[in-house]
């Protein structure tokens, strides 16, 4: 086949331009999964656009599932991603999105499952790598804890007289308002629980 084009690899310098950072912007939160931070598509297709140019790389895909009951509402496509101009052969992949519920309109939902299926594709050569490798934190992550902030601490002189003092009642008073159960967000020392604990068992002893 003397006719038959040969394909040059891509470049080092479109490779870099291809897995180059994105803006802040680009980036959102998967709303089911809250820890995981995704790319929105149109950054996806710009980058392949200005590497490629237009026209120049295509998405070739098929429906594979539609949706079949009323609570089945997943569309499930695979494609090809495509590049023209240079010898890059990109393994088929999948995407998937509902196509009914709040907000969603049937054709959105075959649309975002192609989008879906093009960023999974594009990451082969990669774009957007950062993401996929979990170095890009969702928006927000690290700003909210579960662990309650204590405000108020048992303090020494409090401890001391606890714990000089044998009435079971104010011990276990102690306990109770400085404890990791309370609700007024107080603590008290690992050290000062245990001593109060150890006096309360013996004072429950005698």
């Amino acid at each position: 086949m003397e006719n038959e084009q040969v394909l040059p690899p891509i470049p080092k310098e479109l490779r870099e331009k291809l897995r180059a950072d994105f803006p802040d912007e680009a980036y959102s939160t998967i709303e089911s999964k809250s820890y995981l931070t995704s790319l929105r598509a149109m950054f996806v297709i710009e980058r392949l656009n200005d590497v490629f140019g237009i026209g120049r790389w295509s998405f070739m895909h098929e429906i594979i599932k539609e949706p079949s009951t009323e609570n089945d509402n997943q569309v499930l496509i695979k494609g090809q991603l495509i590049i023209y101009d240079y010898d890059c052969e990109i393994p088929q992949q999948y995407g998937s999105h509902r196509t009914k519920g709040k907000g969603v309109e049937l054709a959105d939902g075959y649309k975002s499952a192609i989008t879906d299926a093009i960023t999974k594709s594009a990451s082969y050569i990669e774009v957007g790598i950062k993401v996929f490798k979990g170095l890009v934190k969702p928006k927000g992550a690290g700003n909210k804890t579960n662990k309650t902030k204590i405000e108020t601490w048992l303090t020494e002189p409090q401890y001391k007289k606890a714990l000089n003092c044998n009435d079971i009642g104010q011990i276990e008073n102690t306990l109770k308002a400085f404890g990791p159960k309370n609700t007024k967000k107080r603590g008290l020392k690992k050290e000062y629980k245990a001593a109060l604990d150890a006096k309360l068992l013996e004072l429950k002893k005698k």
